[in-house]
């Protein structure tokens, strides 16, 4: 499976800096910042559609072209994932057939351990009440350890669906702590640029860029004063803000 090689961080000068960073471990998130690349979700799955097939379809969605259907018991590598929020639905990116489609992972069996090993992606919470449960286990009745704020990443690395909630769960850590999230109430990371926090990459504003600072321009040199006297000149230099 795919895994991440490195995390880079970066700070702020001096004061500045660190208050940025304890300001975010204050907020609950993670003070590291995004990878230059988020590991796209990788995993496999088995077909188990309840009418013994699944529809391989053109996009994310049920309105989405069928191009053919799929019997059950067959192995699909999935190498990405999207929630339709339409269909209330996640869909699976998959290759079949000598072309790429999607299925929705809902008439399938989440593989993992062995030799098929376990999903390795990143998300950020993304509640609609602005924090995401943080469960004992993957279901809605399972008990909640702690609430994780909008905009902290996680690292997934196990998925399961609970029919009674008709939810896909991801298992991850915070804080020191294993549990389960919805799926739902997160945005899946991809692909960010280097520097992204994790809270910009779900979709919150983003801090202005300050411009660089404005062309110097030496004036010219004064003409040579009298004897014992000197003139004093000023230049001033103007820097955006």
């Amino acid at each position: 499976m795919k895994k991440l090689s490195t995390m880079k961080t970066k700070t702020g000068p001096g004061l500045l800096g660190a208050l940025l960073c304890l300001l975010l471990i204050a907020a609950g998130g993670n003070a590291a910042f995004a990878q230059e690349n988020y590991p796209a979700p990788d995993f496999y799955v088995r077909v188990s559609g309840a009418e013994g097939s699944i529809n391989f379809r053109a996009g994310a969605g049920t309105s989405s072209q069928i191009y053919s259907e799929i019997r059950n018991g067959e192995i699909l590598h999935i190498s990405d994932m999207q929630y339709n929020r339409g269909d209330d639905l996640f869909f699976g990116n998959t290759y079949y057939q000598g072309r790429s489609g999607w299925v929705s992972l809902r008439q399938t069996t989440v593989l993992t351990g062995g030799d098929y090993g376990l999903p390795d992606f990143y998300v950020a919470a993304s509640a609609d009440g602005g924090s995401l449960n943080f469960r004992q286990d993957a279901g809605t009745s399972a008990g909640i350890i702690t609430e994780i704020p909008n905009g902290t990443q996680l690292h997934i690395t196990d998925i399961r669906y609970n029919q009674r909630d008709d939810f896909f769960f991801g298992y991850t850590s915070y804080q020191g702590r294993s549990g389960w999230v919805s799926l739902r109430q997160t945005t899946i990371l991809r692909g960010q640029a280097a520097g992204q926090t994790a809270g910009q990459a779900a979709g919150q504003k983003s801090a202005p860029s300050v411009p660089a600072p404005s062309t110097y321009t030496p004036q010219p040199t004064p003409a040579p004063q009298p004897s014992g006297t000197v003139q004093q000149g000023s230049v001033t230099i103007s820097f955006g803000d």
